[in-house]
């Protein structure tokens, strides 16, 4: 008996090796298949007439058309020619740095399409623990200016300082004018204090706080600015075009923190453009990463975003922050694409579309930039830095489908390949550059992935919601009507913090807002004028004011619908008692009116043609046929036969019976 048990156990793990092998060389067969695939259209269309983006993803994905998506630029600065873009511009951008050639100058051209953003509301905080007599001072050479302020115990400011910083009704911030958003405010105190903004997406009552806290001792100065940018086009801010631009400098090293703070506020009215895909690769948020993975569809495990660019191109954008892990909701959706691929016989996705599927290709298995020299189009797994072994249970990394390996072999990025992580070899970590706080080493390698940098050590200077001295709220929650509301790090998704003098309530416990009444009685003011009354069941959007409540006027009303109904019954009244008048009056018009029209009219005896009779014809009656009787008929009645013929008949019969 135990000699069976331990025989069907060895048989089982030797059918689970051997399935394992089959279930990892059907995705390097997908895999490898879709590269082949993805290569011969290129070389059957040519680069010279592909379209801006199929050459961007051929450049992207292996190395292909670099010649001629440089000759279709603006003078190698901006894509493509006669008719610069933003989001073009900036895939050109990461294309070319992926192959390794120079991208300053479409990295300056657009930096040149920077702007400010003036959708958002900005506040200024001054803090500390202990009461301050404070200074800020602002203004051009011509008119600078200091001007003092107070903050008290309870964190209040007294007064306004200037025409730039007006407090809000709370008292705890200034809120910046927008005329102001270009100045410089230099912060002094008594004590040691901090200063730092907040920003605001208009109407809106969830306040962000800017990453950069800035702190001095006693007689000491701080100085705080605005760095809220936008990409433009025409003067306005591109929302798209400011989400891939901010994306592509951030992996290629640049600071784009003045760019978030549009973004973070902007972006989330545009779900077409899957927005929490670029929030995650430039913040690594966790609020961010959550609501981009429940993005996707269940049915079939692939993103499809209303208004997008179909479920091909999405699922490939949605995952392109995870090239370097691995994750459940990842996985479901290779087994999907590749199931879907397995109903082409090319190999490419959807209908041989090379945008998607080069997009899919270098999103889920990209080649490393060492690689991919627009050479051959099989690319050996030696060749990138990674081992080839037996099957998957050999396997004690990641599994490299996209590389080659001999017989049925898969490639494996095991630990101590450099392929695999150069920098984590080294001792450093790979992230993304918005959460490295030290320096990019641009030197080092992290892999096959272009989201991630690496860096000299993980970011750690956190500003969390105890540091604001403030309560966390969770989802069911909401910060009263006399704090504030803050996004601070380590918070959970859901939660947020509320800060001065508020505290967190249940969200049907929220006092109403100001603005939203249907008759407009109610209006936000700083000062309510003569005749309004402020009322603090409502509160105003932007903490600045009062709601100020307008006097209902009683409508006096109106009778000119009596008079009208007054006059139809005069008329009703005379029509019966000139009825018979009115009956022949329209007979009349009835007959004039019919006098031109045809012979069968009503009022005129019709016309006949000349030498016609209208004598009637009298013809004599038909005289009526007389059927004669008939007999009834008669009853056949058979003929009597005589005794002598009966006896001749008996006599026969006898004969016959002997």
């Amino acid at each position: 008996m135990k000699k069976g048990v331990a025989i069907f156990t060895i048989l089982f793990v030797i059918s689970s090796l051997t399935l394992a092998g089959v279930l990892a060389l059907s995705e390097t067969e997908g895999v490898q298949k879709a590269y082949k695939c993805f290569n011969e259209k290129i070389d059957n269309q040519t680069c010279s007439k592909l379209g801006t983006e199929e050459q961007i993803f051929s450049l992207l994905t292996s190395g292909k058309c670099k010649t001629e998506l440089l000759n279709n630029s603006f003078n190698k600065t901006c894509w493509p020619n006669g008719d610069c873009d933003l989001e073009m511009t900036a895939k050109a951008a990461l294309a070319l740095d992926n192959a390794g050639a120079n991208t300053d100058l479409p990295v300056e051209w657009l930096l040149k399409q920077k702007g400010v953003s003036s959708d958002l509301n900005w506040y200024l905080e001054v803090d500390s623990e202990r009461p301050l007599s404070c200074t800020a001072s602002y203004g051009g050479d011509q008119d600078y200016s200091t001007y003092t302020f107070k903050i008290g115990e309870d964190k209040k400011i007294d007064q306004n300082a200037g025409r730039c910083l007006t407090k809000t009704t709370s008292g705890y911030w200034f809120k910046i004018a927008p005329s102001c958003y270009e100045e410089e405010f230099e912060i002094s105190c008594n004590e040691s204090f901090v200063s730092t903004l907040l920003f605001q997406e208009k109407n809106s009552l969830t306040y962000h706080i800017s990453p950069e806290v800035h702190g001095a001792n006693s007689g000491g100065t701080t100085v705080e600015k605005i760095d809220s940018y936008c990409f433009l086009n025409g003067g306005s801010c591109d929302i798209l075009g400011s989400l891939w631009s901010t994306t592509v400098l951030n992996i290629l090293g640049n600071n784009v923190s003045e760019f978030l703070p549009y973004l973070e506020t902007a972006a989330p009215n545009f779900p077409q453009y899957l927005p929490e895909s670029f929030l995650y690769l430039l913040t690594g948020s966790l609020q961010d990463k959550t609501n981009l993975l429940g993005k996707q569809n269940l049915a079939d495990n692939l993103w499809r975003i209303s208004g997008g660019k179909g479920r091909y191109y999405d699922t490939a954008l949605a995952l392109l922050p995870f090239q370097n892990q691995d994750l459940t909701q990842k996985t479901k959706a290779k087994t999907e694409l590749l199931n879907l691929q397995a109903k082409s016989p090319s190999g490419c996705w959807e209908n041989d579309n090379l945008v998607s599927t080069g997009f899919i290709l270098y999103s889920l298995w990209p080649k490393g930039t060492n690689v991919i020299d627009g050479g051959d189009d099989v690319t050996f797994c030696s060749e990138a830095g990674y081992s080839c072994v037996t099957n998957s249970a050999s396997c004690s990394g990641t599994e490299k489908p996209q590389y080659k390996c001999e017989g049925t072999k898969i490639c494996c990025a095991s630990s101590g390949d450099r392929g695999l992580s150069e920098c984590e070899d080294e001792g450093y970590s790979c992230g993304f550059t918005s959460r490295c706080n030290g320096e990019v080493l641009g030197d080092y390698s992290c892999g096959d992935s272009t989201a991630y940098v690496c860096c000299d050590s993980s970011k750690t200077n956190e500003i969390t919601c105890n540091d604001k001295n403030g309560e966390v709220c969770s989802s069911d929650e909401e910060c009263s009507i006399d704090g504030n509301v803050l996004q601070t790090d380590s918070l959970r998704y859901g939660e947020t913090c509320c800060t001065g003098a508020g505290e967190c309530v249940k969200k049907q416990d929220i006092a109403p807002s100001c603005q939203n009444d249907l008759d407009n009685s109610r209006i936000c003011r700083t000062v309510c004028e003569s005749g309004e009354k402020s009322n603090g069941s409502y509160t105003c959007s932007d903490n600045t004011g009062f709601c100020c409540v307008k006097p209902i006027k009683q409508s006096s009303g109106s009778y000119w619908w009596i008079w009208i109904l007054f006059f139809l019954v005069i008329l009703v009244v005379i029509g019966i008692i000139y009825r018979d008048k009115i009956r022949e009056w329209l007979d009349e018009r009835k007959a004039k009116k019919g006098s031109g029209s045809s012979s069968n009219s009503r009022g005129m005896p019709p016309r006949f043609p000349p030498g016609y009779s209208r004598v009637t014809r009298i013809t004599p009656p038909t005289p009526r046929r007389v059927i004669p009787e008939s007999r009834p008929p008669q009853r056949f009645v058979p003929k009597q036969k005589s005794p002598k013929e009966l006896d001749e008949v008996l006599k026969k019969l006898k004969e016959i019976g002997k």
